[in-house]
């Protein structure tokens, strides 16, 4: 996705020490341009707030971002963010469980996540 000219970030749950640090010992961490962490915000998933904070940050609009997550509580955060919802299926990502939040689409690898970005218009 970086590679093909988008803005990339991370909203997790997880602590900033803690992201950063599975990032960098994965060599993944310049691929993204913004992190917003577990202490960014006082509410967090499945509340819109550290998406639209991202967004903010990438000094984007909400309704222009995309984004991909592999628990119910994403989904409900992107749709209360009014971005588009991409349910991943690998990892942690189950689809009777994922399934039951309505994502806007189900993928099984990013290959499909690629496909389908590049189908929207920019």
């Amino acid at each position: 996705m970086k590679l093909r000219g988008h803005k990339m970030g991370i909203v997790s749950s997880k602590w900033r020490f803690h992201v950063i640090s599975e990032l960098q010992s994965k060599k993944l961490d310049m691929f993204f341009d913004v992190v917003v962490a577990q202490e960014d915000t006082s509410r967090h998933k499945p509340y819109p707030d550290p998406l639209l904070l991202a967004a903010r940050k990438l000094q984007g609009n909400p309704a222009d971002c995309v984004y991909i997550g592999d628990q119910p509580s994403d989904v409900q955060s992107a749709r209360a963010a009014g971005m588009i919802n991409i349910a991943a299926l690998w990892g942690d990502g189950k689809f009777e469980r994922i399934q039951t939040a309505s994502p806007n689409i189900m993928v099984q690898n990013p290959v499909e996540v690629l496909n389908f970005v590049s189908q929207l218009k920019r």
